[in-house]
């Protein structure tokens, strides 16, 4: 589990380094658009074995999912937390190692996801005006 610390480290610190332009007050379409665009920059440049992330890296996360498959023909399926160790019961050591192979994979993208929702939030937070990012959420100006 080490490696995967390791590496969700490692993307937190490659998205941190990205920076949005800085959009003070309600953002215009103008404004919305460029953010979008460096947005999926970020999210490209993100790079994991989902199934459905192919030559995309992260894009799905800052996309609709309708887009998302109109744009690359791929299904965006929310990934889930791993399980953390292999279950042997009735199984060859060479399926156990095989599913072993797997889930650390699986943690490792894992991994590289947290590391990069956790430095998008913050990119968000710092990019848009307190006020703002909260009305999202608040019941009259959603």
């Amino acid at each position: 589990m080490t490696d995967a610390t390791a590496l969700e480290m490692e993307i937190y610190k490659k998205v941190k380094s990205y920076r949005f332009t800085r959009i003070s007050g309600l953002p215009t379409w103008k404004q919305w658009e460029n953010f979008i665009e460096e947005a999926r920059d970020v999210s490209i440049d993100v790079d994991v074995t989902y199934e459905w992330s192919g030559d995309y890296g992260l894009l799905a996360e800052v996309t609709e999912t309708i887009d998302y498959f109109g744009e690359t023909g791929l299904n965006y399926a929310p990934p889930a937390k791993p399980a953390l160790l292999v279950d042997p019961t009735g199984k060859t050591q060479a399926q156990i190692a095989a599913e072993q192979k797997q889930l650390d994979r699986s943690n490792l993208n894992y991994a590289s996801l947290q590391g990069y929702r956790k430095a998008f939030g913050e990119l968000f937070r710092e990019t848009f005006d307190e006020q703002y990012y909260e009305q999202l959420y608040h019941d009259v100006f959603k």
